[in-house]
């Protein structure tokens, strides 16, 4: 179980100089991996949104800004209005999605 409450021993340095990446983990189809500054998404070929790291912007989407130590499951399907995710992008402090019906 992934608890919800920021964990107050959870630190992350400001000062850090970060590189963006991508990762497609499948030869280019399949599960996507985007990195911000101090968060993850991953985007799985079955469509599902995992989120984990830092969330004091609300970067991760799970309606919060508590950080997550552990993968946690976004309810895509719910937060976009029943569109599935096609792809992911991660900035400094925020997170993107595109959707199959054009929504960004």
């Amino acid at each position: 179980m992934v608890s919800t409450t920021p964990d107050p021993h959870l630190s992350f340095n400001r000062h850090c100089h970060c590189v963006q990446v991508s990762y497609s983990l499948r030869d280019g189809e399949g599960d996507t991996v985007d990195l911000g500054r101090l968060h993850t998404v991953a985007l799985t070929i079955e469509g599902e949104l995992w989120v984990w790291g830092r969330g004091n912007h609300g970067q991760l989407g799970l309606g919060d800004e508590a950080n997550r130590l552990a993968p946690t499951l976004v309810g895509a399907q719910a937060a976009f209005g029943g569109s599935t995710v096609l792809t992911v992008a991660c900035g400094d402090c925020h997170s993107l999605v595109v959707t199959k019906d054009g929504s960004l």
